[in-house]
C-alpha cells in the first residue's frame, strides 16, 4: 500500500519478533519494508541478515544497527525507537546501539516479509511472529519488551 499513513516525520517506534532462518547467508533478508521502489530514496527497511546483521536501511543509505547474531534460529524481539532525532536500536529489550537521524521518512508502499527493490522480490526466510509501528517513541532505555499480542496503548 502506497500511504502516507507509513511515513515517519517524527518519533516512532518499530518492534518485531522474529527469527531468520539457521544458516541464512543472503545479503537481503528483509522484514519490513516501505522503500519499495528500488532506490529506496525516502523509504526505509527492517533486515536481518547473517552479512549485514540486523539494522535499519534508511533512504537508501544510512543504515542504522548492531551486531546481532540474528540467525541463531531463536525468536528475538528486535525494536528501533526513534526520539528526538535519535534512533535505538533494541534487541529483547537491551539497547545494542543508536544513530542519529532526525529527517523524516517518506513510504513509497509497504511490504512485509519481502524486499522490493523494482526489479525483483526478495523474500523474507524466516518466522514472523508480530509487528507494530507507531508514531510515538516508547523506549529510551533498556526494557522488558511487552507481552504479545502488543497491548492497544
Amino acid at each position: 500500500s502506497d500511504s502516507p499513513d507509513f511515513e515517519l516525520p517524527g518519533d516512532f517506534c518499530l518492534e518485531i519478533e522474529a527469527y531468520a532462518t539457521t544458516g541464512n547467508n543472503r545479503f537481503y533478508n528483509v522484514i519490513f519494508d516501505t522503500a519499495g521502489n528500488g532506490s529506496g530514496a525516502g523509504g526505509f527497511s527492517f533486515e536481518l541478515s547473517s552479512i549485514r546483521d540486523a539494522g535499519l536501511v534508511i533512504a537508501g543509505g544510512l543504515r542504522a544497527g548492531a551486531p546481532s547474531n540474528p540467525n541463531d534460529g531463536v525468536k528475538h524481539r528486535y525494536c528501533f525507537d526513534r526520539n528526538s532525532g535519535t534512533i535505538k536500536f533494541f534487541k529483547d529489550g537491551v539497547q545494542i546501539g543508536s544513530q542519529a537521524y532526525g529527517a523524516g521518512i517518506l513510504s513509497n508502499g509497504l511490504s512485509i516479509g519481502a524486499f522490493m527493490d523494482g526489479v525483483s522480490t526478495e523474500n523474507w526466510t524466516g518466522h514472523i511472529a508480530a509487528v507494530r509501528l507507531t508514531r510515538a517513541s516508547r523506549y529510551t532505555a533498556d526494557h522488558t519488551p511487552p507481552a504479545l499480542p502488543f497491548p492497544e496503548a
